[in-house]
Order: structure tokens, then sequence, then C-alpha cells
């Protein structure tokens, strides 16, 4: 299976075009009422003083906004790794079906956003106790996480991470409950994505650091060109 990074080229679509965008934490960008957020949210608004791209965000599931991706119902998936593109590869962009309806396969652009990784979390008033990369403290840790991820950490069993495995890994139905227990000291550390930010923490382990790149449909040619060359002016 071959991974399509498209080079840099000076090639514009067509300036001020509308771009839908699919939208949810795990791609970078999070909604607080009508208010919209985060990193690659940012990053687009950056990127829109280049293009003049007007942004119609689309909510859904990360599964969702996938198959809304394959049928060209959004535009970009913003903050996706080369792993993840491979993984997805065939169960979405390139199905027997597809195939056969001669359909675009989304393209990864090639200039990388940011490193998207995954880390352990403490208090900022919890830091004596819990050290960056103190194995024997993280270890005697509890530690919360989301049970919808629980594949995603605990992929044979146990914690994907051999050496903090020891530690005490407590399932939270959701991030706002984690937070209050995490808040109160009920445990010390929570396990979760970078794009899930809260306030007043500090990262003691950190893992799967890998660039993230913005994933076009492909049904705009010039799309990802555009967007390459609008991230290396930021």
């Amino acid at each position: 299976m071959l991974v399509c990074l498209l080079p840099v080229q000076a090639i514009s679509a067509e300036f001020g075009e509308k771009v839908r965008v699919g939208a949810c934490p795990e791609f970078g960008i999070s909604k607080s009422g009508s208010v919209y957020s985060g990193f690659a949210y940012d990053y687009l608004i950056e990127i829109q003083a280049y293009t003049g791209h007007r942004y119609t965000f689309v909510e859904g599931s990360p599964e969702e906004l996938l198959e809304m991706l394959t049928e060209g119902t959004i535009d970009i998936l913003p903050c996706v790794t080369v792993a993840e593109y491979e993984k997805w590869y065939d169960t979405y962009f390139n199905t027997a079906q597809r195939s056969a309806d001669g359909a675009v396969v989304p393209q990864l652009c090639s200039s990388s956003l940011m490193k998207k990784f995954t880390a352990i979390y403490v208090s900022d008033s919890n830091t004596d106790s819990l050290c960056y990369n103190d194995m024997e403290a993280i270890n005697k840790a509890t530690i919360g996480y989301i049970a919808d991820s629980e594949q995603k950490y605990f992929p044979n069993g146990t914690f994907i991470r051999g050496d903090i495995d020891d530690a005490n890994y407590v399932a939270y139905s959701t991030e706002t409950q984690m937070k209050a227990d995490f808040e109160a000291g009920k445990i010390d550390a929570v396990v979760k994505e970078c794009f899930f930010p809260w306030e007043n923490e500090s990262i003691i382990y950190q893992y799967d650091t890998k660039d993230c790149y913005f994933l076009t449909s492909g049904e705009d040619a010039a799309l990802p060109r555009q967007l390459d060359v609008s991230v290396n002016s930021i």
C-alpha cells in the first residue's frame, strides 16, 4: 500500500472557496456552545489569511467523519498521522467497491502541522510526587482513562506501554467525571491524547509521538497543495 504525500507546489485552488472541515476533538477541533477551538482550528484561521477559505465545520465521531471524507461530503480532516492513514486505507479509502466505482483516494498533505502524541498528565500541584519519566512512581499511581478508548490503551488486556503497565488504571464513562476526580485528587493522573487539554496540568510521560498532516478527500486536486503552501508560510 502506498502512502501518498503530495509535494509542495505553488498551485492554488480558487481563493476564497468554501471548504468543509471535519470537526471533533480527536482531529484537533473542539466545540463549547457555538464556539470552536483547538490546535487545528487555530491553524485553519491562520491559513485563512493566505487562502481566503470560508470554512464550514461538520461535526461527528472520527468514524462518521472518515465516512464523510470518503463520500466527498467533507473536504479535509486535520491532524492525521501516516500511521492512521495506513490503518484506514483499506478499511475506508481503497475498498473493492470504491475501486470498482473509480472513486478517488483521500490524500495526505506533505507539510507537518505538529507532533501528535498521547501522554500521562498530572495536576500541576502534584508534580513533586509524580515527576517526568519517574517510572517507579508512575507504576504506583492511579490513572484515569476514558472507557471508549480502552482498546487503544489496552489492546491486549494490559496497558500498551509495558514500562508503566503496573499502574492502577480506572475507566470513566465521561471526560467530565474523570476531570472532576482528577481535580479533586481522587486519581493521581490521567492518560489522554494531546488534543484534550485541561488547565493546570503537566505531562509526566509521553508516547506515540508522530507528525500529523491535513487529510483531503482528493476531490479537489489543488486543495492539498494550497494547504501545504500556506502551512509552510505560517
